[in-house]
């Protein structure tokens, strides 16, 4: 079972339920998830037992992200209390020694003169209050004096020898008022005296003080080498420890770098006098947080059995290999409340939870990922997987995977198989290989669809973009649709007239896209859903015709193609089938499908898509009992009917088609019996035949008018005759119109 937990404190600034998942480190030890608590106090009683009268440098090391500043926190915790528990050999005792801790941030400071002058501002302001009241002033003009000629800076003319060594006369006090580039040659003296001075006052200190310097490792290299340089100058005074937070490669080499020597580390031993290092985190430890942190954000609903499973295993195989630090999960949590919270009803959790952590750690296979994925909705809209293509991005896999070991190579795929169809292997003479886009099918996709993965065509999208995309219902209101379909047949009619009249941002209509995704949900739609679907496209597909664009011709929804909704009959069983059709055609209202349905199966060669037939969905038996249907139905209705059809020219081509021609011109000839029914013929004979810098160009093709009006010459008459010499206006302006759309070409 998925780690369970209560749910996390609102007031920590790591807790994930309070609106983000802070990447700043822990300050309270309830908050501590990789039990950092017994080595903080452990750290602290190091600084209260050991004598400070020389002053102590140790440095708290370790990568990024593995809890360095945490841990420090956590110390400091212990070392502000008055009265401090320390756990020394696993007894318990009890100190009262004082801490000052001084958090010193040299990332914030521009030059190393205002480096220097900000330290020792930072150190006198904490130590004032901890010194006798007669000296602290005089021991913070120390510092200021201090810093002043450290930094190379002619000192201020306030800073007199007599506030700063009220009971002296000494040489030095002089000296320091000139610029320490003209009195270089007294500039060593003037400094040890200082420094002498300042350690004898910082012995009155009545509490230690503790200077934090944290992120080292994020400075430039010559900044870090200043800061390591006057630790060093400074290390030595009394009842003044440091403690420097740091990656040790990261600083050894900057140092190598930066002095050109040829060893950091040697110059790092030479200033620190002890080191901890902070413990790699335990897988185990960082994966069952992960567990934790991620059943927290699916609060809303809970993980079935099948995904339960999915992201345990995606916790073992992915989450053992990416994650390494603490900030690693913070990250990864972070990554999820941004790509899958807003989308997690959608989605499938343990593909979500994959992708994010492959998106942490290894950003090339991440954007594989991504060119897979939509290659393959590309496939399954029935797009071909371009030649080469599964060779060239099993090559690209294979440097992804970046191992040149069988058995590594084998593991990487095994677990990424879980998540990808259609990736396999092969051993060459080099060893093994990868194939990408291997032995797919469409319907292989089908089982992914239904489980919304990462895989599906109709929501791999939703897992790049943290959101569905604008243009597509969302699954739950396409299920919905189905589940209306049966249950309420009028409520599905009404929203799918919606989609149909609704626009996309990408062109279009919605009701496009939504037939997009019932066709990706067939294998999960019943037979009475599909008789329900049937039955309210058969009142609607029209309203959707009305409002479509094609770029060319006829709309590929209204095909009578496995590709498109028609192809969903399959679902209906043969003893059912035929039924179901001769609902559809002899109640449907929309006849523009009809008649694509009709024309798609059609296997005349006169039809021009006698090679579409040979891949019919119809059966040669359905076909014709189907089309004698449909031309007797075009016969029984009214011809407004069929005049208000959309692609009317596409109606009557395919009433010619299916071999019942002559009650075809009989009813062209019965309409256009009158002027008014001529020119409404007429002017829908339009078809779509090329572009202009206006724009789409739609003319009357002579053919058009031939096989219906016998020739060109009798309709053109006609035309001018009521161009000339009708009685109604209107109808001589028509008549002009249609006119100029004869294509004289």
């Amino acid at each position: 079972m998925l780690c369970k937990t209560e749910p996390a404190d609102p007031h920590s600034q790591n807790s994930s339920t309070s609106g983000g998942f802070s990447d700043m480190p822990i300050t309270d030890v309830k908050d501590d998830k990789l039990g950092f608590g017994e080595m903080a106090k452990h750290l602290a009683a190091f600084f209260l037992e050991n004598d400070l009268s020389r002053g102590l440098v140790i440095s708290v090391e370790g990568a990024w992200g593995s809890g360095k500043s945490s841990l420090v926190n956590l110390a400091l915790n212990e070392l502000k209390r008055d009265q401090q528990t320390i756990r020394p050999g696993g007894n318990l005792e009890t100190s009262k020694n004082k801490s000052v801790v001084v958090e010193f941030s040299p990332w914030l400071i521009g030059s190393r003169e205002e480096l220097l002058q900000q330290f020792f501002l930072d150190l006198g302001n904490a130590s004032y209050d901890e010194l006798p009241l007669d000296i602290r002033k005089n021991t913070r003009n120390l510092m200021k004096a201090y810093s002043v000629l450290a930094s190379g800076v002619a000192l201020p003319a306030e800073l007199t020898s007599d506030m700063i060594y009220p009971q002296s006369g000494k040489l030095v006090g002089g000296l320091i008022r000139k610029s320490a580039q003209l009195t270089s040659k007294y500039s060593t003296p003037s400094l040890a005296e200082l420094k002498f001075e300042l350690q004898r006052k910082l012995n009155e200190l009545e509490s230690s003080i503790i200077v934090v310097i944290d992120d080292l490792d994020r400075l430039e290299p010559k900044e870090i080498v200043e800061v390591l340089r006057l630790v060093r100058a400074v290390a030595d005074f009394p009842n003044v420890g440091y403690i420097l937070v740091f990656d040790p490669e990261i600083v050894s080499e900057s140092v190598k770098k930066s002095l050109n020597i040829r060893d950091g580390h040697a110059f790092l031993e030479k200033i620190v006098q002890a080191s901890i290092r902070v413990p790699d985190a335990q897988r185990f430890d960082l994966k069952n947080w992960l567990s934790a942190e991620f059943v927290a954000l699916r609060t809303a609903d809970e993980l079935d059995r099948d995904k339960q499973d999915r992201v345990l295993s995606v916790l073992d195989d992915w989450a053992g290999r990416y994650l390494v630090t603490p900030r690693d999960v913070i990250r990864t949590v972070n990554l999820l409340r941004l790509n899958f919270v807003p989308v997690r009803k959608y989605v499938d959790p343990g593909d979500a939870l994959f992708l994010q952590l492959v998106h942490l750690k290894n950003n090339n296979l991440f954007q594989w990922i991504q060119r897979y994925v939509v290659m393959l909705s590309v496939f399954a809209d029935g797009g071909k997987i371009p030649d080469g293509a599964g060779i060239r991005m099993g090559h690209d896999l294979l440097a992804i995977s970046d191992t040149k070991y069988c058995e590594e190579r084998a593991e990487f795929l095994y677990h990424l198989q879980s998540h990808l169809p259609g990736i396999t292997s092969s051993r060459t003479s080099e060893g093994l290989e990868f194939v990408a886009f291997s032995n797919l099918e469409v319907n292989s996709l089908s089982s992914y669809s239904r489980a919304r993965r990462l895989a599906s065509p109709s929501h791999f999208s939703l897992y790049f973009s943290f959101t569905h995309t604008a243009g597509y219902p969302g699954d739950d209101e396409v299920e919905q649709f189905v589940e209306l379909a049966v249950v309420d047949r009028d409520a599905a009619k009404t929203k799918f007239a919606r989609w149909a009249s609704q626009e996309r941002p990408q062109g279009g209509r919605m009701g496009e896209a939504a037939l997009d995704r019932l066709i990706k949900l067939g294998p999960n739609i019943t037979q009475d859903q599909v008789e329900g679907i049937f039955d309210v496209l058969g009142r609607t597909m029209d309203d959707l015709a009305r409002n479509s664009n094609p770029s060319w011709g006829y709309p590929n929804f209204l095909l009578g193609a496995r590709s498109q909704i028609f192809g969903l009959i399959e679902i209906i069983p043969n003893g059912r089938r035929m039924q179901v059709l001769h609902n559809l055609f002899i109640s449907g209202k929309s006849l523009a499908w009809l008649a694509g349905i009709i024309r798609f199966n059609c296997k005349s060669e006169e039809s021009g898509w006698a090679s579409i037939g040979d891949n019919a969905v119809l059966t040669e038996r359905e076909f014709t009992v189907l089309s004698h249907q449909f031309a007797d139905r075009l016969v029984a209705e009214e011809p407004k009917t069929l005049l208000e059809t959309p692609y009317f020219l596409f109606l009557l081509y395919t009433w010619v088609l299916v071999g019942d021609k002559a009650r075809c011109l009989e009813w062209v000839g019965y309409v256009a019996s009158t002027d008014v029914g001529f020119l409404d013929i007429v002017e829908k004979l339009t078809s779509r035949i090329g572009s202009s810098q206006s724009g789409v160009v739609y003319r009357i093709q002579p053919k058009d008018l031939v096989c219906f009006f016998g020739s060109i010459e009798v309709p053109v008459e006609r035309l001018r005759t009521i161009a000339r010499g009708a009685s109604d206006k209107d109808l001589q302006q028509r008549a002009n119109g249609v006119l100029s759309l004869i294509d004289k070409s």
